[in-house]
């Protein structure tokens, strides 16, 4: 058929007959060993790097510990081959620098120089990587007798409690740790904080972990503690008091009402365990000279539980006689 002549097979033609497909076998391969050529070249040639490395002092002996600052990092300048620097990026070595300690034996101060810093810089990076230089090159530690002190821990909140609900006194478990460093250092520690702690809305008591914030130059074991925030519902409660008057050189005061009525809220947990014995009300004495004068003296708590608020008092102002001694 006429229309048959005219066409033309897959096989005989287009992008991927047998033909060109030899053609991109061969820009495929040539194209490969040009990368091999290009990137093994580039790794032959030498870089320069800058790395910093955490410092840690190791090997000193338990019942001794630094009692100045010392650089947390030392600045390495690297030289090597590119094929250096893939080992040394890929070798899953340990990134710190761990200087030795181990030949302190008595308390005093020792100065770790350049040759100690580059020898247990080359055990960390290996053959492969020249250091040409570190900074600082040397830095002096000042080794003192290990001190310890029992510290209270503080728990850092910033919290508040829903509507109706009431936030306690947080407290943390447990609530002190021993901790140690130099004497001069122990001596100015009396209490530690946690890492803060930010809460909003709470309508239920919670325990969460948190950290502790320790000076320079201060350790511990325990480097947590549990922080219990206690929360309650709102209840309110009231109690009648017998209002009490100071005492006075000239005049014997009496007022009128001689009782008030106290309310305040607390939380549901406690109302059975605030009594009217925990209060103790009177009337706020005017200046000297001013008391013939007053018509009114005002009630006020001169001792109340902590866990209350919202106090009101009915009265608060009463009316008084002066009764002459």
């Amino acid at each position: 058929m006429e229309g048959m002549d005219s066409s033309r097979s897959p096989r005989q033609g287009g992008l991927l007959s047998s033909k060109n497909r030899g053609r991109i076998k061969v820009f495929v391969i040539c194209l490969l060993i040009s990368t091999f050529i290009w990137f093994t070249r580039a790794l032959s040639e030498n870089y320069e790097s800058q790395q910093g490395v955490p410092v840690v002092l190791s090997g000193l002996r338990t019942d001794f510990t630094v009692g100045n600052d010392i650089p947390s990092h030392i600045q390495l300048s690297l030289e090597s081959h590119g094929f250096g620097m893939i080992g040394e990026a890929f070798s899953g070595h340990n990134d710190t620098l761990f200087l030795d300690l181990s030949y302190v034996s008595a308390p005093g101060q020792y100065t770790v120089g350049i040759q100690k810093i580059r020898q247990a810089a080359a055990a960390l990076l290996g053959k492969e990587v020249e250091i040409t230089s570190v900074q600082p090159e040397t830095f002096a530690v000042m080794v003192v007798k290990k001190a310890t002190k029992r510290v209270a821990v503080e728990p850092l909140i910033n919290a508040d409690a829903d509507e109706n609900h009431f936030l306690g006194r947080a407290h943390t478990l447990p609530d002190s740790i021993t901790v140690q460093g130099s004497e001069s250092q122990i001596l100015q520690i009396n209490s530690l904080l946690t890492s803060p702690i930010n809460l909003s809305g709470l309508r239920r008591s919670d325990t969460l972990e948190a950290g502790i914030s320790f000076p320079p130059g201060i350790s511990a074991e325990v480097q947590s503690v549990r922080v219990v925030i206690p929360v309650d519902e709102y209840t309110e409660k009231q109690f009648t008091l017998p209002i009490s008057a100071p005492l006075h050189p000239e005049y014997t005061i009496k007022t009128y009402p001689d009782s008030v009525n106290v309310s305040f809220l607390c939380g549901l947990q406690e109302y059975e365990m605030i009594q009217s014995d925990m209060f103790q009300a009177s009337v706020e004495l005017p200046e000297v000279g001013k008391l013939e004068d007053a018509y009114k003296l005002n009630v006020v708590l001169n001792r109340q539980p902590d866990q209350i608020s919202r106090i009101t008092l009915n009265p608060s102002r009463v009316e008084f006689v002066l009764l002459e001694k």
